[in-house]
């Protein structure tokens, strides 16, 4: 275990760069704009929404009625958080260099730095899961209370604020066997403190929205899972009896987009599949048999997002293989990018993730840099797999992952430097 002690010199190096960088977001014009159509929904407590950013909304309105000082907050907050992760650089290495080297491309995405400036959860999101990564990386080096607490909780926090956050949950299970092997600790305190921390917030925020709504959450994914599940490649009979209004919708779906489908299937080039596939779905989604599903609700006492998911299980289970063809069409789509480099990104993290996992079952111990390469390249599969299912989260994910992909990239970089260049001398 590398033992680094960080001089107040040495704090006041790294956080440097993050607050010149926050300095000069706080007072540079910005032609971002500070409202979306969806910001008047999370300031209303809209039930679509998880609870965690209108709470934020609502704390920044009583420390001040001005707009902007959630915008400030958002950005100091973002600076904090690439402050801790270079922090957490230094604190697995010998040189101060290193951790300043991972803020760089962070601070300077243009992409990652107009989210800040509009009220979406898009920025508190992102700082989160750079903080997940930070906590996660210092655990593997050292795990401290403080680390395990500061990653489970920077997980719940990802969770309440997007629904997306739910695809960071898997990475407790993996750092768990990491930390111990590396550190000879508790399996039970690497596992159960994130765990609980995580799941302490995850049931607060689902108890106050049931207060709240005075109903189970919105299936938000409903519409985005029956559309994929209509347009996949399939013919199916209907698993209801003819007088359930259900078989009604079945039989729209095998008629009346009997044409849309042979559209998007006969279309071998990708480009152009994609772009049908997302305005058929666009389609469904603006008006498809809304006088049916509101009959059926009505009949079976169900929402009409609740009888849309009861039609796409089934004819995901009639054809599972048909829908994991239209699912990897949703994933190829996110990572397919104006940005040509973005398939070599998605390249190197995969195969991040295939040695990840093939020394992770050999029970071999990770230097803790190449332990956040592999958690970060979990996190960036985990979140767009997430995204391309169900549809929740912003199209371009894969510029907003860009934080995590250079966290990936560095760890590699880094690791390889002090495991065989230059390996550390006082790391046990």
């Amino acid at each position: 275990m590398l033992r680094v002690r960080l001089t107040k010199r040495a704090i006041l190096f790294h956080a440097m760069l993050p607050i010149l960088a926050a300095c000069y977001l706080t007072w540079m014009p910005w032609n971002e704009p500070l409202f979306t159509d969806a910001t008047y929904s999370y300031i209303n407590f809209d039930s679509r929404h998880s609870l965690g950013y209108p709470f934020f909304l609502q704390i920044m309105d009583m420390v001040s009625p001005d707009r902007f000082s959630a915008v400030y907050f958002q950005i100091w907050f973002f600076a904090f958080a690439v402050f801790y992760l270079s922090l957490s650089i230094r604190k697995n290495t010998d040189n101060h260099f290193f951790g300043l080297l991972i803020t760089i491309p962070i601070l300077c995405n243009p992409i990652v730095l107009a989210t800040h400036f509009t009220l979406l959860p898009d920025s508190l999101f992102i700082s989160f899961s750079i903080l997940a990564m930070s906590f996660l990386i210092s655990a593997f080096g050292c795990a401290r209370f403080i680390n395990l607490l500061g990653a489970g909780l920077s997980i719940g926090f990802c969770i309440t604020l997007c629904p997306q956050g739910w695809a960071y949950s898997p990475l407790i299970f993996f750092a768990a066997p990491l930390m111990k092997r590396r550190n000879h600790c508790s399996l039970t305190k690497a596992f159960m403190i994130p765990a609980v921390a995580c799941a302490a917030l995850v049931l607060f925020e689902a108890s106050t929205y049931k207060a709240i709504h005075e109903a189970p959450a919105a299936r938000a994914a409903a519409e985005h899972i029956f559309a994929g599940a209509a347009l996949m490649k399939s013919s199916q009979p209907t698993p209801y009896a003819e007088k359930d209004p259900r078989t009604k919708i079945w039989n729209m779906i095998e008629n009346d987009l009997e044409d849309a489908r042979n559209d998007i299937w006969d279309t071998t080039q990708f480009d152009k599949r994609k772009v049908l596939l997302s305005q058929k779905e666009a389609q469904l989604r603006d008006g498809f048999a809304d006088q049916a599903l509101l009959e059926a609700s009505q009949l079976l006492a169900k929402s009409e997002n609740d009888v849309r998911m009861d039609i796409a299980s089934a004819r995901i289970v009639q054809d599972p293989l048909a829908f994991l063809q239209i699912s990897t069409d949703h994933y190829r789509s996110l990572w397919a990018t104006h940005v040509p480099y973005t398939y070599a990104v998605w390249a190197i993290t995969f195969l991040c993730c295939f040695f990840g996992f093939w020394h992770f079952l050999k029970g071999e111990a990770f230097n803790p840099l190449f332990a956040g390469c592999f958690v970060s390249a979990l996190a960036i599969h985990f979140l767009t797999i997430w995204v391309a299912h169900t549809g929740l989260g912003p199209q371009n994910v894969v510029m907003l992952l860009n934080p995590l992909i250079t966290i990936c990239l560095t760890c590699i970089v880094l690791g390889i430097y002090t495991s065989f260049i230059n390996p550390i001398r006082n790391d046990a």
